[in-house]
């Protein structure tokens, strides 16, 4: 009878090349399927002055703000929403937040997140907030940004003949299981929040 010898060597270099395999599988590639429970708490409010027919625009510039996980996933997904809804949308630079942006503009923040993730399961709690301009300018998402009290809204008698202004929170609970990656995962979390802001942006509309 023939004996084979397994070499240890190669064993724990085989052993370690497969978890090695299946980290980065996890860490980089968008693969999965899963059930989830979510939870969206929105608060919104605008602010307008003429008619407010005439707020609805054809043309949307999206701004967001640079966020570890979510930035470009969450760009994306809600620029395909805006367009699904009929918008033309332009998505900002992330070199930097313009003062004034030359149509409408969407400006939106990740303000907190806290994210648990396995492959298994998953569990996140992120706070967005969301500013629209009718103008264009991004003077009020500065103010609203960096403050947590109640920022007075006061529109000049120089300004455009029609402003809306409209500001919303969105309080995102997610608990997700199955067996998928990360990018899924945060994928999932991005498709949650941009469905949640383009309903309640166009809802003001």
């Amino acid at each position: 009878m023939t004996r084979f010898r397994i070499n240890k060597k190669i064993l724990i270099s085989a052993s370690a090349a497969v978890i090695l395999l299946a980290a980065l599988s996890f860490s980089y590639l968008d693969f999965g399927f899963s059930s989830s429970e979510n939870m969206a708490n929105s608060n919104s409010g605008a602010y307008s002055t003429g008619n407010g027919t005439d707020h609805a625009p054809e043309n949307i510039f999206l701004f967001v703000e640079k966020n570890q996980m979510y930035d470009e996933a969450l760009s994306k997904k809600i620029a395909n929403q805006l367009e699904s809804e009929g918008f033309d949308v332009s998505v900002a630079s992330d070199s930097g937040l313009q003062a004034d942006y030359p149509y409408p503009a969407l400006f939106v923040s990740i303000t907190d997140e806290d994210i648990s993730y396995t492959p298994f399961s998953a569990e996140s709690e992120i706070d967005v907030m969301y500013v629209y301009s009718s103008t264009g300018s991004s003077e009020y998402f500065r103010k609203f940004r960096a403050s947590d009290d109640n920022v007075p809204v006061v529109f000049t008698s120089s300004e455009h003949r029609n402003v809306l202004l409209i500001r919303g929170s969105i309080e995102l609970r997610d608990k997700t299981q199955g067996l998928f990656s990360a990018r899924y995962y945060e994928r999932h979390v991005a498709d949650s929040i941009a469905e949640e802001v383009v309903k309640n942006v166009r809802s003001n509309l």
